[in-house]
């Protein structure tokens, strides 16, 4: 609902007017307060006046009242009336009724109501108001009267009045004496009373009916007369009644006695005659005075407000559709405070109309630095919706230019308890002025989960809260972290290795070496004495020279994996027949084999080419994986070495078991330098420098080639090396065979 001064303040015009209105209303209502106020006191002066004239008709019955109450006590004394009665006793009461022309008759009544000699207007029985004037008379025991009637065969209003007599009859029944009162006394008093023109006397009953008129008026005989609503101070009720149609009067009641009550009835459009010509005539005046101000505040003030505001509104109006050019200009016309307002207007245009231009500047270089800025920089709402961003921040996310904007916010951040918290916080306003900031994971459009640093800052303005994000893509730095963490971790477990290692080789190194110096000094200092067939320190000598061999084989392996890692190792691949390579390994480790029970065997298909290797190297690698299959691998189990061709121009070599297996953690620690993964026992049985694969897979990768390992706990491992073939070589009839997967 629009408030009452968008209705009726809606111009400059409008307005005016009803200030004029404003001014003219309270003058108008005032003089019609005037009136009506006249008007009230006219009926107040009526009302007064007809209270007091209730009041002098009222004093007038009881001086009438004084005088018949005289007339009953001198008829009282008379004996004839206290006497037997009879004719002399109605002779006497009509010769005193013919005394008072407003006594209509008197009697002389017992006290059950026999009327025994009358004069006037009785019959054999009191009548009822007349039987109620003897009762009061009874109770008081004194000059009473009753209730004012109609009789039957008259008009006018008669009054009764009892006086108890001194007397009783033959029955013994008290006397009274009866009189009736013609109120027709009425008409003779009103012209005494200077009553105003068309007044009217009423008398009523007890019953308030109207029991008679002056002037006498037959229709209204009979009627209710409205009780007053107010009493005066003179003790008269004052009321407004229509006693005839159409005809409103001012009536003023007053009690008599005994329920009788005179009333005087004033004309209220005579009463209020001239008040009304008074009051139109004011009326009139101000009504005419009223349009002339009107007309008067229009002209003036359309020159001096409304077309000056007019201007100046459109002024306001193209400045607010951005035309910062508009002025309002000179005006010779306008009312002091409008040119007042009119010059400010003018200056605060100039002032906007810089600050406008400062403003342009200063967002160009702010959106220059934005667009320009390698972080994505987000504006978002209070609802969480984001308004703005920056071509970085679209990038990073892995959208296009634009397609960020409307965007829910809680679209781009996993779904996280660290990310609902930063959401709750900002929600709720608790991360201070000056920002925060906190690293989440955020969701690029493809590629998922991304690691971004958010400085989160707030500020408000006409729409509510808004938020800046400034995101900071902290993948790379993560990555840097985890590598370092790697290295870190490498290197602890090289350090422990190395610790392993150093261990292990001092058992390596000292057992042979105690061997060669424990049988070197037996021979030396010929501890079992003379041997001249040398069937004691021959075989002796066969044990150093199997200790010096397994020696220089674990001196060789540390120098050529030094060399490896160092890069200065050099090779001179060849072209080397797989099977060459295969037949010296197993010879190489056929004692091995013998001694552990392993069964050892080789699947060199015929027609394989030649492959390009250093044949030490080749072999090495061989006799590596071969040993530490026969190491790991119980009695009675199998060692194989297959070759097979791996695409035209490679060869694959894999060396086969059905040992102990490996875990994939714990092939992982088989290919870091000096990692073993046999524990217990079955380390110190099956030896070993912890050298072998990692060695291997150097050496392959160094021909350019490709070292692959699978195995299964309990079930055994194959190692597979790939190598390329020389040129020119041929497959024969394994060429249309499968290619060998490397995992096999």
């Amino acid at each position: 609902m629009r408030p009452p001064s968008a209705v009726f303040l809606r111009t400059s015009r409008t307005t005016l007017f009803w200030f004029a209105l404003a001014v003219i209303v309270p003058v108008v209502v005032l003089g019609v307060y005037n009136g009506l106020e006249g008007r009230r006191h006219a009926l107040d002066q009526a009302g007064l006046e007809a209270a007091r004239l209730a009041a002098a008709v009222a004093e007038q019955h009881r001086s009438l009242v004084e005088s018949v109450h005289a007339l009953m006590v001198l008829t009282a004394r008379d004996d004839a009336v206290v006497g037997e009665g009879g004719a002399a006793c109605t002779e006497l009461l009509a010769t005193m009724a013919e005394r008072s022309p407003l006594v209509s008759g008197l009697a002389r009544a017992a006290g059950d109501g026999r009327v025994d000699c009358a004069a006037g207007s009785f019959g054999a029985v009191l009548s009822t108001p007349e039987t109620s004037a003897m009762g009061n008379a009874t109770l008081t025991g004194a000059f009473s009267s009753g209730p004012g009637f109609v009789p039957p065969q008259g008009e006018r209003a008669l009054v009764p009045f009892a006086l108890p007599l001194a007397a009783v009859d033959a029955d013994g029944l008290p006397l009274y004496l009866i009189a009736n009162i013609n109120l027709a006394w009425l008409q003779a008093r009103i012209d005494r009373l200077e009553a105003p023109p068309g007044s009217l006397i009423l008398v009523t009953d007890h019953d308030n009916a109207i029991i008679t008129t002056a002037p006498h008026r037959p229709d209204l005989i009979g009627r209710s007369l409205p009780r007053g609503a107010e009493v005066g101070g003179d003790g008269a009720a004052v009321a407004e009644a229509t006693l005839e149609t159409g005809r409103p009067r001012v009536v003023a009641v007053r009690d008599f006695q005994d329920g009788v009550r005179v009333a005087v009835a004033l004309d209220r459009r005579a009463v209020l005659a001239s008040a009304d010509a008074a009051f139109g005539r004011n009326v009139g005046l101000l009504i005419v005075v009223a349009i002339l101000s009107l007309v008067m505040a229009d002209a003036i003030g359309d020159r001096a407000f409304v077309a000056p505001l007019r201007r100046l509104t459109r002024a306001a109006g193209a400045m607010a559709d951005g035309n910062l050019s508009s002025r309002f200009g000179r005006s010779q016309t306008a009312a002091g405070e409008i040119r007042d307002l009119a010059a400010t207007f003018d200056a605060m245009a100039d002032r906007l109309q810089r600050r406008e231009m400062d403003l342009t500047t200063a967002n160009g270089r702010l959106s220059a630095v934005i667009d320009a800025a390698q972080d994505g920089i987000l504006t978002i709402d209070g609802n969480g919706i984001i308004r703005a961003a920056n071509p970085a921040g679209a990038r990073m996310l892995g959208y296009g230019e634009g397609d960020l904007n409307g965007m829910p916010v809680t679209a781009l951040m996993e779904n996280t308890p660290r990310n609902h918290r930063l959401l709750v916080l900002a929600a709720a306003g608790r991360h201070g002025g000056g920002g925060f900031r906190r690293e989440i994971t955020a969701r690029h459009r493809t590629a998922g989960g991304l690691p971004v640093r958010v400085t989160l800052g707030r500020y408000d303005d006409i729409h509510g809260p808004r938020f800046v994000a400034v995101v900071h893509d902290v993948s790379g730095e993560k990555r840097q972290q985890a590598e370092l963490e790697r290295a870190r971790r490498a290197a602890e477990q090289a350090s422990a290795a190395k610790s392993a290692f150093l261990a292990t080789m001092s058992h390596e190194l000292r057992t042979p070496l105690n061997a060669i110096l424990g049988f070197s000094e037996t021979i030396r200092d010929r501890v079992l004495g003379p041997d001249p067939d040398g069937r004691f320190y021959a075989p002796y000598a066969g044990h150093i020279h199997d200790a010096g061999t397994h020696l220089l084989t674990l001196i060789n392996d540390i120098l050529d994996l030094s060399k490896l890692e160092a890069g200065k190792m050099d090779i001179r691949p060849e072209p080397t027949p797989c099977g060459s390579l295969a037949e010296s390994a197993l010879l190489l480790v056929s004692g091995l084999a013998d001694r552990r029970g392993v069964h050892v065997s080789a699947d060199i298909p015929p027609g394989l080419p030649p492959v390009l290797v250093d044949p030490r190297a080749g072999k090495q690698m061989l006799v590596n994986l071969l040993s530490n299959a026969l190491r790991f691998t119980d009695p009675d189990g199998r060692v194989e070495v297959r070759a097979r061709a791996a695409g035209p121009e490679h060869v694959a070599l894999t060396v086969r078991d059905t040992g102990i297996g490996m875990t994939p953690d714990q092939l992982e620690q088989a290919l870091e330098a000096f990692g073993q993964v046999a524990e217990g026992a079955r380390r110190v049985e099956a030896g070993g420098t912890g050298l072998g694969l990692p060695l291997v897979k150097a050496l392959a990768e160094l021909h350019g080639g490709r070292f692959h390992i699978s195995s299964t706990k309990g079930q055994g491992t194959a190692v597979t090396v790939v190598l390329a073939s020389a040129p020119g070589g041929t497959i024969g009839t394994h060429i249309g065979a499968p290619t060998v997967d490397a995992g096999t």
